[in-house]
């Protein structure tokens, strides 16, 4: 019979509160063997939750108080007593620890820069040694990218790459200054993405084109102040619509230009072109700087005197004669250029393909002493009697070389 059995028996017979007693006396033996361990704590009494839903929580008890002696760091913890309201300003606050790090207080590492002497060396350097220096650290690439992307000079082998790059990424974009593009690819996909890299290069001021193209140009979000384009025609409405609504636009160069040109009222102060153009265009613009390509001569329609006429008031002149001019035709353009006026100070002649170029200036010079003079760097223009000052007349300098 087992225990539980035999304690039913017991329980249900009427003569057994005897043997339950000694029973009770037993187990009491081994219970007051337990010894209950002291405790600074006060005793707590668990009253069984009510699942009564009418009934509301009993408040805390105002006995119950933050135990002591569990180390410093938590007792610098600051934290409520009572759970506050949501609506007061000290919910969810916490304390703040020894043990938190004061971030404020640790010195921020300077900035890396690149050395001033640097600096003015990078525009004197290759491409490649730019492009080299960009990737030594970001300071440096922060330094290259604009010498790099400032002025692009693309051809047709380049071109296609380099305007995919600078569409796709605008802060490139936006480093150039100048951008010339000889030739382009006859491709849609080229024509979509040189429309898009031009309207974020928002500091762009000189653009040079193979073609002349109102969809590309007249919706540009900046002006241009130099525009150069390599076409040998332009449709009417390039003079009519495109030139009015450029006020900015101070340099236009059409070098290639076969085309006869509209006259209309701009306000450029320089300009390459044809004496076709300049006949067109400098009566109707304060022109200060002009590069003329003479490639016609008298038996081809060509009047020196009305040319000259048209570029009365410019101050540089720059003539590139063509192979086919003949000697008879530069006599009459040489002999006309009383007709521009005393306000010439510069006037080159070059020949086409060739690099010599004939300088004729009418800038002053310093008018050395007696004992100072030297006969190999004397002054070649007659001094006026009057003045100690050289006469302002047009000085023969020797010829000067470009270097391509």
């Amino acid at each position: 019979m087992s225990f539980f059995s035999r304690r039913r028996d017991l329980d249900a017979s009427p003569s057994s509160s005897g043997s339950t007693s000694s029973l009770r006396k037993r187990v009491s033996i081994f219970t007051s063997r337990l010894v209950r361990p002291q405790s600074n704590y006060p005793s707590y009494t668990w009253t069984p939750r009510s699942r009564s839903p009418s009934r509301s929580p009993s408040p805390p008890s105002p006995d119950i108080r933050r135990p002591s002696g569990l180390g410093r760091r938590a007792s610098l913890i600051s934290l409520p007593l009572a759970s506050p309201s949501p609506a007061s300003p000290t919910f969810l606050a916490r304390g703040r620890t020894l043990s938190t790090p004061q971030l404020a207080n640790f010195p921020v590492p300077p900035a890396p820069r690149v050395h001033p002497a640097i600096v003015l060396a990078l525009p004197y350097v290759s491409r490649d040694a730019l492009t080299a220096f960009a990737r030594v650290s970001r300071a440096a690439r922060a330094t290259a990218v604009p010498l790099l992307y400032g002025k692009l000079d693309l051809d047709e082998y380049v071109a296609d790459e380099c305007i995919a790059t600078i569409a796709a990424n605008p802060p490139l974009a936006g480093q150039v200054t100048a951008f010339s593009l000889s030739s382009s690819p006859a491709s849609a996909t080229f024509a979509l993405a040189l429309s898009l890299a031009l309207r974020s290069m928002h500091h762009l001021t000189s653009l040079t084109l193979p073609y002349f193209s109102s969809d590309l140009l007249a919706n540009l979000p900046y002006p241009l102040r130099a525009l150069r384009l390599l076409s040998t025609a332009l449709p009417p409405t390039f003079y009519t619509t495109y030139l009015p609504s450029q006020p900015a636009l101070r340099h236009l160069a059409l070098p290639n230009l076969v085309s006869p040109a509209t006259p209309v009222s701009t306000d450029l102060e320089s300009l390459c072109g044809s004496p076709a153009l300049a006949m067109a265009l400098a009566p109707h613009c304060k022109l200060r700087e002009m590069e003329l390509y003479v490639n016609s001569t008298l038996y081809d329609g060509l009047r020196p005197a009305a040319l000259m006429d048209a570029l009365a008031g410019v101050r540089t002149l720059r003539m590139v004669l063509g192979h086919n001019v003949d000697a008879r035709t530069r006599a009459r353009l040489v002999g006309a250029l009383g007709h521009v006026g005393q306000q010439l100070e510069l006037l080159e002649l070059r020949m086409e393909g060739s690099d010599e170029v004939q300088q004729v200036s009418s800038h002053p010079k310093p008018r050395l002493a007696d004992k100072d003079t030297d006969p190999a760097q004397a002054n070649l223009c007659p001094a006026s009697p009057h003045t100690r000052t050289p006469h302002p007349s047009f000085c023969l300098q020797p010829p000067v070389r470009r270097v391509p």
